[in-house]
């Protein structure tokens, strides 16, 4: 039966009879993509806590604001920034787009010693590396890989 791909439900069948034959070379992989995962989940906090926090003082009223960005995170590849509709490598490819996610980060705004006010801005987007927690990929068997136009062996990075 052939898949949207227009690949036979065959080839991923043969495809995974394969799949111990390349646990070796995943494991090349397998490094690359936690590293990845690691920058979403901790190195982009770290990072941005990194930046120290900028404070202007007015000094004809000495009023101080005081800002600093806290939080930081990556939404996966949607369709037009919807949620429900998630954006696969090969629609990138044959749009020639990236496959990337929003960046979002939390700024913290304190007016002299006011409660802080946080917001969350959007700071462009950050490619997503394919296989990482944030690829709509991750976890596939064979056949959904096939049917979303990859290769049925596809290791990520």
């Amino acid at each position: 039966m052939p898949t949207a791909a227009g690949k036979s439900s065959a080839a991923a069948a043969a495809a995974a009879g394969k799949e111990e034959d390349y646990a070796t070379l995943r494991e090349l992989y397998r490094p690359h993509i936690e590293s990845f995962d690691y920058f979403l989940d901790e190195g982009l906090d770290k990072m941005l806590l990194s930046i120290r926090p900028m404070e202007i003082t007015d000094p004809s009223s000495n009023a101080t604001l005081r800002m600093s960005l806290e939080k930081g995170h990556v939404l996966p590849p949607m369709k037009d920034g919807r949620l429900e509709q998630p954006l696969y490598p090969q629609e990138c490819r044959q749009g020639r787009i990236s496959y990337s996610g929003e960046f979002k980060v939390e700024a913290v705004f304190q007016f002299n010693d006011g409660a802080p006010i946080r917001q969350t801005f959007n700071f462009g987007h950050l490619p997503i590396m394919l296989m990482s927690k944030l690829c709509h990929l991750r976890g596939a068997d064979p056949c959904k890989l096939i049917y979303h136009g990859e290769e049925a062996t596809e290791m990520g990075g």
